[in-house]
């Protein structure tokens, strides 16, 4: 099988660039602050966590994952940091302004786990993150793209050493190392996950940016060739990662056995796509929506399309900010009382906006991607999609934020179909 190379764009001065923007606000310069940064923080050394194999990798074992200080996200009582476990309540706010409040909080027990690997968010002068510190840049990313799916799964995060920010701007000769050092993390989490926490479960992975493309080296690696293993799989949700398929086609080259999701209730399937508005579609030197082999192209699956939504997307924004945070994710570039309209009085931490944009695959002869246009242009409800990053980007940041309500349903009918399959 031929692996898909990791494609993690290598930023060089555009790094510097993106910083006088506001959202790599501390890549250039002195490393960030942590001593005062309310991220996780507390019982950084607690005791080994206690078992639940699952039958896969049994007796794995690892020095790091086996403490709770190495988890952004562990689910149970027995945890002593959870930085999933919050109040997930939100205001859905519909296009003429009219506010509902759902009240929600994070499950424990539930019938199957959801497993994250979070994007690109350390601005420290390192070529790789380290396992320590408060970490308040991932608190802010995990709340802010998928703490919500954790109503309704067992959400597990890994802390790993990714590519920092200032790791993608250098082009030193040992770069490809660096993106090694991050994906042992995620294949020694993931193993160890499944050898001590999972206890059978089936699991749905996420991922975006840097985190989409470790997950689909992990599920190259894993998951595609091993029958077994891709059965307990409900699904991968992979934004903003190369997955090359031929031309028209669901699977193949970057998966033999892991088709493009085709409707809600398929499962054992993948979720792929990349942003960019309809007015502003890729321009040729689009840093994502490209494949990368001769006969290919990107793979591009619309959520809306999955939930019978049409084109559709429902969308979800975290309000809250974590102190200490860097501002790549910080509330997604986007507050609710943005533009020229106004949602104000709006309490909840997580705020919804329903059929918030239409949202078609397209594919232009080179770049395949998720197009978006506002749905309601009019509506008393934010009319303004951020573009703060270069053209090349896209709406990249916004990848899981844009859909983050229609992917909460869609995860919901993949479930319920593998528990209807499998008798759970």
């Amino acid at each position: 099988m031929r692996a898909t190379p990791l494609r993690i764009p290598v930023l060089g001065t555009a790094a510097c660039a993106l910083a006088t923007i506001g959202l790599l606000a501390a890549s250039c310069g002195s490393p960030a602050k942590n001593g005062k940064a309310s991220g996780l923080t507390g019982a950084l050394h607690a005791a080994p966590i206690a078992s639940a194999p699952s039958g896969f990798f049994p007796g794995f074992q690892s020095q790091v994952y086996s403490n709770q200080r190495n988890w952004l996200c562990l689910p149970g009582e027995s945890a002593t940091r959870n930085a999933c476990d919050i109040d997930l309540s939100y205001t859905s706010v519909a296009p003429d302004g009219s506010k509902v409040v759902t009240h929600a909080a994070p499950t424990f027990g539930a019938k199957f786990d959801c497993f994250y690997v979070y994007p690109t968010v350390d601005t420290t002068n390192s070529a790789n993150a380290p396992l320590s510190g408060s970490h308040a840049s991932e608190v802010q990313v995990v709340r802010t793209q998928v703490a919500s799916l954790g109503s309704q799964c067992n959400l597990y995060a890994p802390l790993y050493r990714q590519v920092t920010v200032f790791g993608l701007a250098d082009t030193a000769p040992d770069a490809a190392n660096r993106f090694q050092i991050a994906y042992s993390d995620v294949l020694d989490s993931f193993k160890y996950y499944l050898a001590h926490f999972n206890g059978g479960r089936p699991f749905v992975l996420i991922g975006h940016s840097q985190g989409s493309g470790l997950l689909v080296q992990l599920a190259q690696q894993l998951i595609d060739g091993d029958p077994a293993l891709r059965a307990r799989m409900i699904s991968m949700i992979v934004p903003g990662a190369t997955i090359n398929v031929p031309i028209g086609a669901l699977v193949g080259d970057t998966f033999k056995n892991i088709p493009g999701c085709s409707t809600g209730a398929e499962i054992g399937c993948v979720i792929g796509y990349s942003t960019f508005k309809a007015s502003d579609p890729p321009p040729p030197d689009a840093i994502f929506g490209k494949g990368t082999d001769p006969g290919t192209q990107d793979l591009c699956v619309n959520p809306a399309a999955l939930a019978d939504q049409g084109e559709s997307l429902d969308s979800e924004f975290y309000l809250g900010r974590t102190p200490g945070a860097s501002a790549i994710f910080s509330q997604s570039g986007l507050s609710p009382t943005s533009g020229r309209k106004t949602t104000a009085s709006i309490k909840t931490k997580f705020v919804r906006f329903p059929d918030y944009v239409d949202a078609k695959c397209t594919y232009d002869g080179r770049f395949s991607y998720l197009s978006v246009s506002m749905a309601h242009p009019t509506g008393l409800r934010t009319t303004v999609l951020p573009s703060s990053l270069p053209p090349s980007w896209g709406l990249h940041v916004l990848d899981l934020n844009l859909s983050e309500g229609t992917l909460d349903h869609v995860v919901g009918q993949e479930a319920a179909a593998w528990l209807a399959d499998n008798h759970g």
